[in-house]
Parts: C-alpha cells; structure tokens; sequence
C-alpha cells in the first residue's frame, strides 16, 4: 500500500509539472504561474521581446505561431527561419530577414532558395502596404522561341553556381502575365521586401541586379498581426494576456493574480 501511495504522489507532481495551467485551487477556478511568462526579455541584437510574442520553450505565453527562440532572435514560419530585426508593438508589425540570407557576406549576392510560407495557424500576416515582391528567375536558357527579356539586366553574381549563371531578379509586378520568357527558367522564387528598399528611379534594375538586390533582402519584409482577432479583445482590454495550447485552440485568459479566466480579468472580484 505505501509503494502505491508513493507511486501516486510522483505521478500527480509529474501532471503538474507538465500542465503548469491546469492547477488546481476553488471549484471552477484555474491558476497559473505567472513568473512562467516572463515580461519582458532582450534577444539577438536588442530586440525586445514580450506579450504576444514569446520564448520557444513557453508555447502557452502568447499568439499562436509567434514564438522566437533566443540567441539570434529567430521566427520560425513553415519549415525556415528568419531573424528577427524589429518589433513595434504600438504598430503590431514585425520585421524579419531570412537566416540564410543574412549569413552570406557583404559583398555577397544571396542566392533565395525558398519562397516564403506564412503558416495559416499563425496569427501573422505579410503587411499588404509595407512589402513589395521580388521575382527571382534562376537557371534560364533562351532560344528564338522565348528570348530573353530586353529590358532586365541579367543577375550580376560571380558567386551563383554554374547553374544559375543565367538568372534575373526583377519586381513582381513589373513581370506580365503574357510575358514567355519565365517559361524559359528553372526555378522561379518569389519574396517579399520592404517597399521603401527598391529603387524608383532609372536605375532601379541596374542597381536591382548587381548588389541592390541583396541589400534589400538582408533589410528584410514586414509581418503584421491582429490583437483583436478572436477572443483577445475582451481579454487584452481587462490588462489580461491571452493563452492557447500547442494545438492553437484559446486556453484562457491569464490574469495578474495568476488566475485563469475565460473570458476577462475585469470579472474577478
């Protein structure tokens, strides 16, 4: 009997260690730890980060699909990660830059290996207004039948692979529908950069494929996110912090008192 009073006691500390939400205390109520959230923490290269971001290892401190790991601040969206440049919390925007473009040198032409997937259980969106997209056309081979285009300066990069020696970059927008010539590349990727990193003037293609290309890049694009999506508002309005499970699915909400309530902090007595 004392072997089985022993064995039931480490199982219930094990439930609580791993449900660290789900603590028990008056009928109905929940509580949480709220040292397990932590306020406010500085990553990578003094971004702040905090409510409704959150550290990797904490799934349930904030939106889903907005955790950074620490170090170089990292955002991870479908199967890649980008770094994390700047959070404006006032404005619910966040910039990143893809990890692989960041690690190729300065006077490096970044080779894009990826589009970029915005995962549609995260709560982050790619920003409509602040990001245009580049078109990268690698591994073209032209004949009469699909020449190249005229207008396009072909990349200029000593460091691409064989492969991709014929290849071009250009604006998305500026690549018509009825145009052949894509049909005669490879691999076309698509990605996104701030608006204000592309050059309006004439030399806007010139600058675009020699080094301009990849200084735009490594500035990166902007994500956005909405904090009165779903049950938040009521929450987030009450000074309470909204909480969900590894599966997405809303939890509840988090209360300075370390109080779990459903719907707002504003109905604790």
């Amino acid at each position: 009997m004392a072997l089985l009073v022993v064995a039931l006691a480490r199982l219930l500390l094990l439930l609580a260690a791993a449900f660290p939400l789900a603590a028990p205390g008056a009928a109905d109520e929940k509580y949480y730890d709220p040292g397990a959230c932590p306020k406010s923490l500085r990553c990578g290269d003094g971004v702040e980060v905090h409510y409704p971001f959150f550290l990797a290892n904490n799934s349930y401190c904030g939106y889903p699909g907005m955790a950074i790991a620490g170090g170089r601040a990292t955002l991870r969206l479908k199967d890649d990660n980008y770094t994390v440049l700047n959070i404006d919390y006032e404005n619910h925007t966040v910039t990143v830059a893809d990890k692989e473009v960041l690690s190729a040198g300065a006077g490096d032409c970044p080779r894009v290996t990826h589009n970029v997937t915005v995962p549609a259980e995260t709560w982050l969106n790619l920003s409509t207004t602040a990001n245009d997209d580049l078109a990268f056309f690698f591994g073209c081979n032209f004949t009469e039948a699909t020449p190249p285009p005229p207008p396009i300066p072909r990349i200029n990069c000593s460091s691409f692979p064989g492969r991709d020696r014929e290849s071009y970059v250009v604006a998305k927008n500026d690549v018509l529908p009825q145009d052949p010539w894509p049909g005669a590349c490879k691999e076309v990727v698509v990605v996104p950069v701030l608006k204000d990193r592309l050059f309006s003037s004439d030399e806007y293609l010139p600058r675009l494929n020699s080094d301009g290309y990849g200084k735009a890049l490594k500035q990166g694009f902007q994500l956005t996110w909405d904090p009165s999506r779903g049950p938040c508002f009521l929450c987030e309005k009450s000074k309470g912090q909204c909480s969900y499970n590894q599966s997405g699915q809303f939890f509840g909400c988090l209360c300075s008192d370390g109080r779990v309530r459903d719907e707002e902090c504003a109905l604790l007595a």
